[in-house]
């Protein structure tokens, strides 16, 4: 009754059967496993972060995926080699931890978007965390500074056409 439609055809050559092979015989065939490290560092020798710093670099943002935090300790020293900021997007991998430390508390500021496609969605909007006091009091004005009256804490609903807040 159903007619199947390719849209291209099967393209798999004799590499693409020997990794298949390789990691259907190691037991791993999701985020984990042997081929994903290997796969990982082929991609990071390639994209050499170390190579896009340029005089105009001020801050590099890495993005961790799926519960998979990033490289954070080559990520941190490169980015104080260079004196850059770390801004962790943090949003696909909420409690993952690296080094025993949450994913968005490694950098100096973790963002964490709440958009209906993450883990945790308000239909949109987002948070940023981080310890220094005055430059998150500085977001804060940045967002709203109609509420902003340099309060410790600031809650803020963004729905799409006004932005309401929360002082504490």
């Amino acid at each position: 009754m159903y007619k199947e439609i390719h849209l291209d055809a099967p393209n798999i050559g004799e590499l693409e059967k020997l990794y298949l092979n390789k990691a259907i015989d190691s037991g791993y065939i999701s985020s984990a496993g042997p081929s994903v490290s290997e796969f990982e560092g082929q991609c990071a020798d390639y994209l050499h972060i170390k190579k896009a710093v340029t005089e105009k670099t001020r801050a590099i943002i890495p993005v961790h995926l799926y519960g998979n935090p990033c490289n954070m300790n080559e990520i941190n020293r490169i980015a104080k080699k260079y004196n850059l900021y770390v801004i962790e997007d943090a949003a696909e991998s909420l409690g993952a931890k690296y080094g025993g430390k949450f994913t968005g508390t490694l950098g100096d500021l973790g963002c964490f978007s709440f958009n209906g496609n993450k883990t945790i969605t308000t239909g949109g909007g987002g948070m940023v965390a981080g310890g220094d006091v005055q430059r998150l009091d500085h977001i804060k004005f940045l967002i709203a500074p109609e509420c902003y009256k340099g309060s410790k804490a600031v809650l803020f609903a963004d729905t799409g056409n006004r932005i309401y807040c929360r002082i504490f």
